[in-house]
């Protein structure tokens, strides 16, 4: 067989001599897959040593990919490669996130094969390697032109879809050889409400209409809901909770009952969305012959991916003095700056005073120490009708370029230069202001013991975050390897190399 390069070694060895296990998925095994659309989901089919995640992470822990998908190799840290040369980090990991080549961005339709070594490689390539390899081959020495579409569809509520066609060309002679591939890809995301293993699904106690009420003194901690008919409690400041109950207003509940009753299902996606736009371009040209070869790649890929996550919630606690020092145990009233409360001085706190502190008036408890009585009440809500938008914009800017050749039919060399920039913005609405909410909860402005708030009442309260996160990566590398002599068993290899990479 024809000697190449195998990932996981700088030493030309033919096919059935490799001494480390690679898996080389090539163009038959991706076809007989059934994937089209994805890179990770190929991944995760054909080899099992494969995990990760993508699109699943459309829920709590999103801000850790940032829509990104990521493979690991038996769950250890795992090198991906296009090429054989480093890609660009996800710049999550500038935010906190995980640190992970982002595989939406290596698009099925420019891939060849991919040569997985299942094995750790750090002596070759470093600490990242140490459950293995990834590396992806682009389609290079392409003569003709191929046109391709994907759909796909899950029939029911929500209905999932995927969409994506591509064009992949070239032409080729004995000197020259130019790539092109283009794609379009896109996946409609899911809602957990649209099936029955995601529906419903409970575990909260923070949600419209919902109150704790846990008594300092005693420890007894109980849960009520706002009986049906009841948007908000009186107002006023003038009832105990058991008033409140006897007159219909909330109806008490076991914890269990009340971590079992808001459907966060409603609110949550179960799959992001992804668009994806992606061109490529590889070229070779032979300038001496085999001696003098010189190539160069240029990628650009845009993805745009968007999960939901309920509302946030809004815990804020019952407020005065008595509670502020002897149930909280702050130094003095009112409460250090950003937390959140409401005053029992607000026109919708149901609540009076001698039911909050609990007939007392002379301090319990030194100050700052917080063991004296009262009523800590918490009125625990969401503002539903603003759910948390995770919102992605990627953008990879990559460029190689090289020089390679035969020194002699045993000696080569090979110098290649390769340039990333990865662009994240990440806009995230649906968020609160503290400060806003704070003092609109002081004029009443917000009422947080109702479930439906009046018109305007989160003007100026509600809002969007955003990051610009960016990720470069400058890699130059210099390589020679060659067969100098034969030994008993063989042609004795060898490999030599100097590698620069500066990452940010």
């Amino acid at each position: 067989m024809e000697q190449y390069v195998v990932t996981g070694s700088n030493i030309p060895q033919a096919a059935e001599a490799l001494a480390v296990p690679v898996q080389v998925i090539d163009q038959v095994a991706m076809q007989d897959s059934g994937v089209n659309f994805n890179t990770l989901d190929l991944l995760r089919k054909v080899t099992p040593n494969i995990m990760g995640i993508g699109a699943e992470n459309a829920q709590t822990d999103s801000a850790a990919t940032f829509g990104g998908a990521q493979a690991n190799i038996k769950g250890l840290p795992t090198l991906v490669l296009i090429d054989g040369l480093r890609v660009a980090n996800d710049p999550a990991e500038s935010t906190g996130g995980d640190q992970f080549v982002n595989l939406n961005l290596v698009p099925l339709a420019a891939i060849d094969r991919v040569e997985v070594l299942q094995d750790g490689a750090s002596a070759v390539y470093g600490s990242d390697a140490v459950g293995g390899v990834i590396n992806l081959i682009l389609k290079k020495n392409y003569n003709g032109w191929e046109v391709g579409g994907h759909f796909a569809e899950a029939p029911g509520p929500g209905r999932y879809e995927e969409r994506s066609g591509y064009v992949v060309g070239g032409v080729s002679n004995d000197k020259t050889s130019i790539t092109l591939s283009f794609e379009v890809a896109e996946n409609t995301p899911l809602f957990e409400n649209t099936r029955p293993y995601t529906n419903p699904y409970y575990g909260t106690y923070t949600f419209p209409g919902s109150l704790e009420v846990y008594d300092n003194l005693s420890g007894a901690d109980n849960f009520y809901v706002l009986a049906p008919g009841h948007n908000a409690p009186p107002g006023g400041g003038q009832y105990t909770i058991q008033q409140l109950v006897t007159m219909g207003v909330y109806v008490p509940q076991t914890a269990a009952q009340q971590f079992d009753t808001f459907n966060l299902a409603k609110g949550e996606t179960l799959l992001a969305s992804l668009k994806r736009y992606d061109s490529m371009v590889n070229i070779e040209h032979h300038i001496f012959d085999n001696n003098l070869v010189g190539y160069g790649n240029v990628m650009f890929v845009h993805t745009n991916t968007w999960s939901q996550l309920n509302a946030q919630p809004v815990v804020p606690y019952l407020e005065d003095p008595w509670i502020d020092v002897n149930v909280f145990g702050y130094p003095s009233s009112p409460p250090p700056a950003g937390t959140t409360y409401v005053p029992s001085s607000a026109p919708g706190n149901p609540f009076s005073t001698a039911f909050l502190d609990q007939n007392q008036s002379v301090p319990e408890s030194q100050a700052g120490y917080g063991n004296g009585s009262g009523e800590e009440i918490l009125a625990r809500s969401r503002f539903v009708q603003f759910p948390r938008l995770y919102q992605n914009d990627d953008n990879l800017y990559r460029v190689v370029g090289g020089l390679k050749g035969d020194i002699t039919d045993d000696y080569h060399w090979d110098l290649s230069a390769n340039i990333d920039r990865y662009d994240l913005d990440y806009t995230n609405p649906g968020l609160i202001d503290t400060n806003a909410l704070n003092a609109a909860l002081l004029d009443g402005q917000i009422n947080p013991f109702a479930v439906t708030q009046a018109p305007g009442a989160f003007d100026g309260v509600v809002g969007t975050a955003f990051v610009n996160q960016l990720s470069t990566l400058n890699q130059f590398d210099a390589k020679v390897n060659g067969t100098p002599f034969t030994l008993p068993g063989g042609k004795l290899g060898f490999a030599a190399g100097f590698e620069y990479v500066l990452e940010t």
